[in-house]
């Protein structure tokens, strides 16, 4: 009778599926690359850091 109702059936499940794993770790290894990316430009041209220590300090605290 309660999985009669349209809504519980389709949120039942997780919504996590292994389908939709990949698109999730795309996404957050995307962010990640952009981040360090960002990062090493500003130390590369010498705006934001000095060091390489200061650089994976700061990108561990992001």
């Amino acid at each position: 009778m309660m999985f009669d109702n349209p809504l519980i059936r389709r949120y039942r499940y997780s919504l996590m599926r292994p389908r939709q794993f990949w698109i999730y770790m795309a996404i957050y290894i995307a962010l990640l690359i952009m981040l360090f990316f960002i990062n090493y430009t500003g130390f590369k041209h010498g705006l934001m850091y000095k060091t390489f220590g200061a650089l994976y300090r700061s990108i561990y605290y992001q």
